[in-house]
């Protein structure tokens, strides 16, 4: 559609067509959403910095993922991980931000051994970039402590999660 219009230039193009992703999303019609984002990843690929193209990416994924789909939205993740990693570097919050997803999606799958391995890492990350005090170095903590209590190891499922309220309770982070 975009190329039939002339829309290869217009970033409205890409704004608009996220929106509309969204509002499927927010009625449940994943298909719809879907095939929307699908056409957002490929007009952002030729509109869009590669920045703001591995964010759709990862937006994909995400709605993959509540779709049920895990392999595509592995796969998006994957694919956004790497954009970031080659534009950002490892050292920045989105990196840690689709690591933390890609944690999430295997622990919705029952594979804590490899959810573990990437809220570890964005646990890190996120700790250096951001500190100790902001809301997303929390979310890996409370995400962990879900992870440690789902096999049994409920102190250190306490500890994590005594850790995220005390960050929240605080509230002093800048973004």
């Amino acid at each position: 559609l975009y190329e039939s219009k002339r829309l290869d230039k217009d970033k409205n193009y890409l704004t608009y067509l996220r929106n509309l992703g969204l509002a499927y999303q927010g009625f449940s019609d994943y298909t719809s959403a879907l095939d929307t984002y699908e056409t957002l990843k490929k007009a952002s690929k030729v509109i869009a910095t590669e920045e703001e193209h591995a964010l759709y990416v990862n937006e994909a994924g995400v709605l993959y993922f509540e779709a049920g789909l895990f392999q595509k939205a592995l796969d998006n993740y994957y694919e956004a991980l790497k954009i970031r990693e080659r534009v950002l570097g490892k050292n920045s919050s989105e990196y840690g931000y689709t690591l933390n997803n890609i944690g999430v999606l295997f622990f919705n799958t029952g594979d804590y051994v490899r959810a573990e391995r990437y809220y570890l890492e964005a646990k890190e990350i996120w700790k250096n970039v951001l500190g100790e005090i902001h809301p997303l170095y929390s979310e890996v903590l409370n995400s962990l402590g879900a992870l440690y209590y789902q096999e049994g190891n409920y102190q250190k499922s306490e500890d994590l999660y005594l850790e995220a309220v005390s960050i929240l309770e605080k509230g002093h982070y800048t973004d």
